[in-house]
């Protein structure tokens, strides 16, 4: 009742202000200094975006006499040849500076004047109105490239290299003028056009930006969240305006053209990267915070101490649990003895050892992910939050590219305990409940003390230093993403499920997370986002990003909050995996376990946090790529890890088994294992190779029809990242950390080496090839190390490999033909969700009654049955449909029981002796 009191009381809006309130006052302080000398300029333009973001510099002052300026800008705006463009020139030989922007409206004649024939426009790049205007104008995008002098103070305080492409611009022939930027040779329609020029004129400098630029109305936006969700009409390169250096850029060009030095970009009081004074408010902060919870961990672990009785209460009391059932698969026959034991807490049937448990929870995530993840998983984070919420590609590889470098740090902090806790509380809790607890409360104390120092350190770290380096506008980012992880141990829940093998348990509290994640980070994202379309400073793409981030704070502490109430209407007492009983031997035996499974971890960890920093060493436009990789990289995640979550579920059992020298238990459950993850992952994957075109060409904004171009490449990472999954959790199953640590160190190491050249060589496309080539690398060292030194997989060769393979073909062929015939194109969303929607939940009957004619065998049928029984509703249902359409097919095909399993009667006999060992936990 105490938390549901607390849960009534939340008011995620609430949140939401309390926490964008707090944010703001740090950013606030960014405007709190400013330099004293006064900066005049002249402007002119068609619009008063280029003004208002020079105005950003309290020190910029706007003159209406061009004869007062130090620096005029003209915005699209130039005068035409004549008495006005003579004076100007006039002007600039005598030491006025010029920052001209070209436009549509640019006079040719005017500009060939002004410049003295440097620069002449001899075309445009542009597509006119209309509903294909975005996907024609994505058609003409170029990137660009810095070509000017290193030593350049446009050089050495922008990073170039996360400069997004340019759209909407003119064709100029140069002669004369210094080029500074242009667009790579794979420019689609002039490689190599100036974007940035320089010219030195008498005393003055013109500095000369081809990238047209228009802001659009914006009142109403401004005016309106749901208007702004829908996107600016008549804006020019408005990705442009989002870049984080661009107002730095219009400053540096005004002062620099008039001979006066620019203030570096992490010391400018427009940039959006932390100030001393937000540094020392954030310090105040996280210091405070960190003594709080090792206060209250003094506290706690004195009051444990006192009470060691506490270890005894994990369940709370409860009603006997319902009698177990007549039918439990391989493992049902020999237990009838074990049962009233096994019958204490829950549904008894999750007690009894056996594939069945593993098996169960694993459809039953399947189904999950089937109807519920994958498919709101599209709708929201894919389709809306992609469409409406944060289209902006530069934004998303920004805070991704944080996401996946910060992911290093987290990895070494968590120093493999969250495994070790799973592994040592599975096998603890056969002989030694109460040990097996405080696995649990130290990985909970020791995450929330390490999650604190992160914060501290990386947090303040970033916004100290990362200002004065290449990477300052990611400053904030860094702070932000530190703060997500926020108190620390709530995957604690998760794991502690994966544990006690409740993987019912465990997936609905993915499914939760799934659901309140990313609806909690959008609500706070449309706030920010309208918050930086107000504040340009730091703009749409930051404020979504804030958002975020905030929301990722908020979400976590909720769901942390959810949990608690779950965890206790399970019939859990929460207060006691809380305590602090464990001693200098748990603390000793998770730190080694873990310590030896961080290197492979980190191995994992430092390769995926190495991919962007190598990009952004070596691919221009590296933001938006970066996006473009992940986008794929999300999309096929779907059908992968959920045909691979069976290797996740096995690792407790086969703990269980292998230390207990059941080694047929062990080597049926992994033939077992790979049989269904290789059936799962081609069911799905064989349903998303065949709509991956149609959900990224039509139902996707145009920036991001890249991705289709690079799918198939995913999609055939995806199959040799499989087959590494199923040794990586044997080895961490039976305690094996240092094989796998090798194992990973190979493929991590190879994939950085092969990035870094294959970039070099390939461009973009390397990033897959050094992916493939890797995983397959692992692959063939993994799997027979693991054959020799834990089990081989009891193979059949047809039920496990050819069975899957051939249905997975037919799958495929089917769904293909139905999105050739139904799919419209791109603009027609409907008939690309009719596709995506049908094709997901088709694939189930299609894909299981091909498997039905290929041949089953009536042992693997009965287990199916009994596994499908233990799906609760309403997936249950469907569990026994999928069960009686394999059935089907079997029954009517000429190869049913020509290739039964193997040692599935020894199998069930070490079931049998291991649950008759099992010690009840109270």
């Amino acid at each position: 009742m105490r938390y549901r009191c607390v849960a009534d009381s939340l008011s995620v809006k609430g949140l939401v202000r309390l926490v964008a309130a707090l944010l703001i006052v740090l950013l606030i302080p960014a405007f709190a200094h400013a330099a004293e000398s006064q900066f005049n300029i002249y402007y002119s333009g068609s619009e008063d975006l280029v003004l208002n973001r020079l105005l950003l510099d309290p020190t910029t002052h706007r003159v209406a006499n061009l004869d007062d300026a130090a620096t005029a800008v003209y915005q699209d705006n130039l005068p035409p040849a004549g008495p006005d463009l003579d004076a100007l020139k006039a002007r600039v030989a005598s030491g006025t500076g010029v920052v001209l922007i070209l436009g549509r409206h640019t006079d040719a004649n005017a500009l060939a004047s002004f410049t003295n024939g440097a620069i002449k426009q001899t075309g445009i790049v542009d597509v006119s109105a209309g509903a294909t205007h975005g996907r024609e104008l994505e058609r003409l995008a170029a990137v660009v490239n810095w070509v000017g002098p290193k030593t350049d103070p446009l050089a050495r305080n922008i990073s170039w290299l996360s400069a997004v492409r340019v759209h909407e611009r003119s064709l100029l022939a140069v002669n004369g003028a210094e080029v500074l930027v242009k667009t790579n040779p794979r420019d689609p329609v002039s490689p190599g056009t100036p974007i940035l020029l320089r010219i030195h004129s008498g005393k003055g400098t013109i500095y000369v930006l081809n990238e047209w630029l228009r802001n659009g109305d914006q009142r109403a936006r401004i005016a309106s969240m749901l208007t702004m969700l829908g996107g600016i009409e008549g804006a020019e390169n408005y990705d442009f305006q989002r870049w984080p250096y661009f107002n730095w850029l219009l400053y540096a060009m005004s002062r620099t053209a008039a001979g006066v030095p620019a203030v570096a970009y992490g010391d400018w009081i427009a940039s959006p990267v932390p100030n001393r004074a937000q540094v020392r408010i954030l310090a105040a902060l996280v210091f405070a915070m960190f003594a709080m919870f090792v206060i209250a961990y003094v506290i706690v672990r004195r009051y444990s101490l006192r009470h060691p009785e506490l270890l005894d209460h994990f369940y709370r009391s409860t009603p006997s649990a319902k009698p177990q059932p007549a039918s439990l698969g391989a493992a049902a026959a020999p237990v009838a003895a074990a049962s009233k034991g096994a019958t204490a807490h829950g549904d008894p049937r999750w007690e009894i050892v056996g594939f069945h448990r593993p098996l169960s929870g694993f459809f039953y995530n399947y189904l999950l992910s089937l109807m519920i993840m994958i498919p709101f998983n599209f709708a929201v984070t894919f389709y809306i939050e992609r469409n409406f919420v944060n289209p902006f590609l530069e934004a998303r590889g920004a805070w991704a590219a944080v996401t996946q470098f910060m992911l290093i740090f987290f990895t070494l902090l968590d120093l493999g305990t969250s495994q070790a806790m799973v592994k040592y509380f599975a096998e603890y809790r056969l002989t030694d409940p109460g040990r097996a607890i405080t696995y649990a409360q130290f990985f909970i104390w020791f995450h929330a003390i390490a999650g604190m120092f992160q914060i501290a350190v990386l947090g303040l770290a970033a916004a100290a230093f990362l200002p004065n380096t290449p990477m300052a506008y990611l400053a904030w980012f860094v702070v932000l993403h530190t703060m997500i992880q926020f108190p620390g141990f709530i995957s604690i829940f998760f794991s502690l499920f994966r544990a006690l093998q409740r993987f019912d348990y465990a997936q609905l509290l993915i499914v939760l997370t799934y659901v309140l994640n990313p609806i909690v980070q959008m609500i706070c994202g449309v706030y920010m986002r309208h918050w930086g379309l107000m504040h340009p400073v730091f703009g749409e793409g930051m404020g979504v990003v804030f958002g975020f981030a905030i929301g990722g704070v908020i979400a976590n502490l909720l769901m942390g909050l959810f949990c608690s109430i779950f965890y206790e209407k399970m019939g859990f007492n929460l207060v006691t995996i809380f305590l602090a009983h464990f001693d200098r031997a748990t603390i000793k035996k998770s730190i080694i376990y873990g310590a030896k499974l961080t290197g492979g971890q980190l191995a994992v960890a430092i390769s995926w946090g190495l991919v962007p920093v190598l990009m952004a060493i070596l691919l221009p436009d590296f933001l938006e790529l970066n996006e473009i990789f992940l986008l794929t990289f999300a999309f096929s995640f779907g059908y992968l890890e959920t045909g691979a979550y069976i290797f996740t579920t096995l690792m407790p059992s086969i703990s269980e088994s292998y230390s207990q020298a059941k080694m047929a238990l062990t080597r049926r459950y992994l033939d077992q294992g790979l049989r269904w993850g290789i059936m799962v992952s081609s069911m799905l994957g064989g349903a998303f190779i065949a709509f991956s075109d149609v959900f990224i060409k039509g139902l996707l904004p145009p920036q991001f029809v890249r991705a289709a171009t690079v799918m198939w490449l995913m999609h055939l990472w995806r199959v040799a990242d499989f087959t590494t999954r199923l040794p990586d959790q044997v080895f961490q199953g039976v305690g094996r950390t240092g094989t796998f640590t090798w194992t990973a160190l190979l493929e991590h190491v190879s994939r950085v080496i092969l990035t870094w050249y294959f970039l070099q060589w390939y461009g973009f496309e390397g990033v897959f090839y050094a992916f493939l080539i890797s995983s397959i690398l692992r692959s063939i060292v993994a799997w027979p190390l693991m054959g020799y030194l834990v089990a081989w997989p009891s193979l059949s060769i047809w039920q496990t490999l050819i069975n899957p393979a051939l249905a997975a073909v037919g799958n495929y062929v089917i769904l293909r033909a139905f999105a050739l015939a139904v799919w419209q194109g791109p603009g027609h969303a409907g008939s690309g969700w009719l596709v995506v929607l049908l094709s997901l939940i088709g694939s189930l009957p299609v894909y299981m009654f091909l498997s039905g004619l290929l041949g089953w065998d009536d042992a693997s049928l009965a287990e199916f049955r009994d596994a499908a029984e233990l799906v609760p509703a309403p997936f249950g249902a469907v569990a026994r449909m999928a069960h009686r359409v394999v059935q089907l097919g079997s029954s009517v095909s000429p190869l049913n029981n020509r290739f039964p399993g193997n040692l599935v009667q020894e199998a069930a006999t070490e079931s049998a002796e291991l649950t008759a060992l099992k010690a009840e936990l109270h």
